[in-house]
């Protein structure tokens, strides 16, 4: 079968890279992944708007492609589907991934509760697909701001996971809010 990974975004190198070892992974494929190369599928002398990437080495896994798609509302970054031919509307991904590069010091909205709404919506078309946060962060925050952790703590109880952040010994961030009455106390705390 094909990894297919939709996305709005042009393809990024680092991205994909995770993307891909985290289905290798969790697939628990045997795999080498070399530089990863992104090639552009041509037919009949147009970009097909697909790209062929090569440089991953897995007996389970045939090819694979990212295509650019377009959505008529706000969604999220990637959508991963492991099958044997190009998906249609009608078929569930694996992994809803949301990508981000900005921490929360950079700008608290952008950072957390815009994309929150991404996953809310999502979870009304494919409730059973892995959802995942993927912070794309070059410099790390020593101390995450209120406004992460709370966000930070929705997420979680959206069922969200939350890949390419350290929290440290801080597990508390990690932590989903238990009711509506609890998640009302934490923000008035503030």
């Amino acid at each position: 079968m094909n990894l297919y990974i939709l996305t709005e975004e042009r393809p990024k190198q680092e991205v994909l890279h995770t993307v891909i070892a985290r289905f290798l992974q969790d697939k628990k494929f045997c795999a080498f992944i070399d530089t990863l190369k992104i090639l552009p599928v041509v037919k009949d002398n147009c970009f097909t708007f697909s790209y062929e990437i090569l440089g991953v080495s897995c007996n389970g896994l045939k090819k694979i492609y990212v295509k650019i798609v377009s959505g008529t509302s706000s969604f999220v970054d990637y959508l991963v589907f492991f099958q044997e031919n190009e998906p249609t509307p009608k078929d569930i991904p694996l992994y809803a991934i949301e990508e981000t590069k900005t921490n929360d010091s950079e700008s608290r909205n952008t950072g957390v509760y815009q994309r929150i709404t991404k996953f809310v919506y999502l979870n009304n078309f494919y409730p059973q697909t892995t959802k995942i946060m993927l912070y794309n962060l070059k410099t790390e925050l020593k101390k995450p701001t209120q406004t992460g952790v709370f966000g930070t703590r929705i997420l979680r109880t959206l069922g969200v996971e939350i890949m390419g952040k350290d929290f440290g010994e801080n597990n508390e961030i990690l932590k989903p809010f238990e009711n509506i009455e609890e998640l009302i106390a934490y923000k008035n705390l503030k």
